[in-house]
């Protein structure tokens, strides 16, 4: 009797084996359909006509595609991308962008009102973009193609209207600290009072007459924002979207709002739960230099001043007199420099290093860089 039980039991222990052998094998057949199943199908839109802004967006649709999403991306640099998803160049043409317009003097004016002036002179190119056969096409497509759009929010909301129509929700990023348009639209607080607006020199402790400046201000960035963008790109959107919603409307639609600031740099302040700071995401580990640059630091007896004024400002649009002044200044000074300049450079010293662009995060990690 205990050898038949035993016998028994046995025989149960097999078919149970079996039976777990065939459930594991149908899941090992199973479960990579569930990666499939559980992908999204992501849009990023960004016309925006700048390379360090593309630069962080990257680093976002290149991580999601790291995470088995399926990406794709509209832009004017598709060649940017460190991961192999889909990219679409909006135009063909080298630039939109006025060269002429996009100086030193235009770009780093001491008037705030000049500031937005100038930010604001690039929302018309969105005409231009909106034409474009690459943005005309991603309007005819389905409107259930995809399940989660990315798309930029800093200066226009032009291209909310061309999304729109994808019935999907959409992350806004902002590429720049917060400016007071976009707060608002999330719900955030900007008051006056303890909350510098952006462009001014302030912090959070003002003095009286400062908060009252600081208030003037941030009414002068509601009316030059509505004056110089929303008008613009509303009117843009009507002809280009005629179905569209109106701009002031959608941008309440937001789900997320990503902004490239982090606290511990500029200061912390109250933010809602669907606004995230991301500050440094863009951020990897250095990779090794070009030879002659990494020759040029490592060689450097008093260190390294970097020198750039970011990717629009071509370096060649300063005036005779302030390229000078900075001459001047490097000639006299025992550091080395690496300026971002594009062009010839006449006068310049022998600790001057010029290059159109540098491998700029590479060479701030580097232990002898001084200065930025």
């Amino acid at each position: 009797m205990f050898v038949y039980g035993s016998v028994c039991s046995n025989i149960i222990d097999i078919k149970m084996m079996n039976c777990s052998s065939k459930i594991l094998l149908q899941l090992l057949v199973i479960l990579p359909f569930f990666q499939d199943a559980l992908c999204a199908n992501i849009l990023g839109v960004f016309p925006i006509e700048a390379l360090s802004h593309q630069i962080i967006f990257d680093s976002y649709m290149s991580e999601l595609h790291r995470r088995g999403h399926n990406v794709t991306v509209y832009t004017h640099y598709p060649d940017l991308a460190s991961e192999q998803y889909k990219r679409i160049q909006i135009t063909n043409m080298s630039s939109v962008l006025d060269p002429s317009y996009v100086t030193m003097d235009h770009m780093y004016s001491p008037s705030i009102l000049n500031n937005y002036k100038h930010m604001f002179h690039i929302v018309r190119n969105g005409e231009t973009y909106t034409q474009s056969d690459a943005l005309r096409q991603l309007y005819n497509q389905p409107e259930d193609i995809y399940d989660l759009i990315v798309t930029e929010t800093c200066n226009t909301d032009l291209y909310l209207a061309l999304i729109e129509r994808f019935k999907a929700p959409f992350i806004a990023w902002t590429t720049s600290p917060l400016f007071v348009w976009s707060a608002d639209r999330m719900g955030m607080s900007t008051h006056p009072a303890y909350i510098p607006v952006l462009m001014t020199t302030y912090g959070p402790q003002m003095t009286f007459v400062e908060r009252t400046y600081n208030t003037l201000l941030r009414s002068m960035a509601y009316h030059e924002y509505y004056m110089k963008s929303s008008i613009s790109s509303q009117k843009i959107a009507s002809k280009r979207y005629k179905n569209s919603t109106k701009l002031d409307q959608l941008v309440l639609k937001t789900s997320l709002l990503f902004i490239n600031t982090y606290h511990t740099i500029w200061g912390s302040r109250p933010l809602p739960q669907n606004v995230i700071e991301v500050g440094g995401l863009h951020v990897k580990p250095p990779k090794p230099l070009e030879e002659d640059i990494q020759k040029y630091i490592d060689e450097a007896e008093n260190g390294v001043i970097y020198f750039c004024m970011g990717s629009l400002l071509r370096g060649e649009t300063f005036s005779a007199e302030k390229r000078q002044m900075f001459l001047n200044v490097f000639n006299k000074i025992p550091q080395r420099v690496l300026w971002k300049w594009e062009g010839e450079l006449p006068g310049k010293p022998s600790n001057v290093m010029i290059r159109k662009w540098m491998p700029q995060r590479d060479i701030l990690a580097h232990p002898n860089v001084k200065l930025f």
